[in-house]
């Protein structure tokens, strides 16, 4: 029996929420009067999704640039969240179960390992109260925000196995839905790689900016594609998961 005490870090999107940039683009077009792939160019060459991410736009600044975009410098926070939850779905609860039994069942520790901005987090965090969850204060809360670079530099992953370390994990394994965010984990730090694929949302802006190649196949024991929820539950039992 594996004596390794264990962390299991969850992305958020297209692993706990459902992403839906294309209802993002749409509505960006009705208020600018563009179609939704001119809006989308304007988006992604802005990089200001990129920007606010990776922590070089200011919160504040991003809200402000946003709505200049958008055409509306005077928009409410309220109006601004609603336009921005276009890009989402909603909570995937098949997942956020997942990652409970997890915890409960399976005894091994939960963190979030997020490609998010500040204003993003403070309204997902505030509606779906699950979504976020680790049962335990000491878990972490990556988010690249506060983090100093995005997925998949390696500052994320340098915070996440500190943490994983002072938490006398040895045995980290991430959930993406994206393969280049799983390798640095993997070739940096020995951690276990779940590509997760059902929500994959082949429009999300920095997909388009970083550009990813989803069907790359990684040569690696410590890899597995999880292609619905019973191959993520597989998957986890593989990596020492007992749930």
């Amino acid at each position: 029996m594996s004596t390794k005490k264990s962390l299991v870090l969850w992305d958020v999107g297209g692993v706990l929420l459902e992403l839906n940039y294309t209802g993002l683009y749409e509505k960006g077009a009705e208020l600018t009067g563009t179609t939704p792939n001119e809006f989308k160019q304007q988006y992604d060459r802005s990089k200001l999704e990129f920007g606010v991410l990776n922590g070089d736009i200011s919160d504040e600044d991003y809200q402000q640039q946003l709505k200049q975009m958008l055409g509306n410098p005077e928009m409410s926070r309220v109006d601004l969240e609603n336009f921005v939850k276009k890009g989402w779905g909603t909570e995937i609860p098949e997942t956020i179960e997942l990652k409970q039994r997890t915890y409960f069942q399976g005894n091994a520790m939960v963190g979030i390992f997020s490609n998010i901005n500040q204003f993003a987090f403070e309204y997902l965090s505030k509606t779906y109260l699950k979504m976020f969850q680790t049962f335990n204060p000491q878990a972490p809360v990556i988010c690249s925000y506060d983090s100093g670079g995005v997925k998949p530099n390696l500052p994320m992953y340098r915070k996440a196995n500190e943490k994983a370390k002072e938490l006398g994990c040895d045995n980290v394994i991430l959930v993406e839905d994206k393969v280049s965010y799983l390798k640095p984990g993997m070739d940096h730090f020995n951690w276990k790689g779940i590509f997760f694929t059902p929500y994959l949302d082949h429009a999300e802006s920095i997909r388009s900016v970083e550009g990813h190649n989803d069907d790359t196949l990684i040569s690696n024991p410590n890899f597995r594609t999880a292609n619905n929820l019973h191959e993520l539950e597989q998957a986890l039992r593989g990596f020492g998961i007992k749930i």
